[in-house]
């Protein structure tokens, strides 16, 4: 903005600001629009990477079922057991695997707590 100096009238200096004002406005709205840009942008990237998860835990749950008729096959017919006993062995190694997971998951949980992000915000704030 232009400072009134002594050879400029204060109408000249109101006019210089005005003029000001346009571009002001026009800056502003191309900066919202850059953001806006950016936010669609940042969510089709986030789309795309659910759908990409979605995907890649369906072929994680076939492979998974792949396995587990593997091993049934292998112990009906390597080690000659019942499917009964088979089945009653596969269930008992996938709540194995539930329950250590549950575990992981308990774990990684606690050491996820935000208190000492808590604590630097309330030092910061006092």
């Amino acid at each position: 903005m232009a400072k009134p100096t002594k050879g400029m009238s204060f109408s000249q200096w109101i006019m210089s600001v005005l003029m000001v004002l346009p571009s002001l406005f026009n800056i502003i709205t191309h900066v919202f629009a850059l953001i806006d840009q950016e936010v669609r942008a940042a969510g089709r990237g986030l789309l795309h990477l659910v759908l990409l998860l979605i995907v890649t835990a369906t072929l994680l749950v076939s492979i998974w079922f792949c396995v587990l008729a593997l091993l049934f096959m292998y112990l009906t017919t390597e080690w000659h057991l019942s499917w009964h006993f088979s089945l009653i062995l596969i269930l008992i190694l996938n709540i194995l695997l539930l329950v250590i997971t549950a575990l992981i998951i308990a774990r990684v949980r606690d050491t996820l707590s935000l208190s000492t992000a808590i604590k630097l915000i309330k030092k910061e704030t006092d």
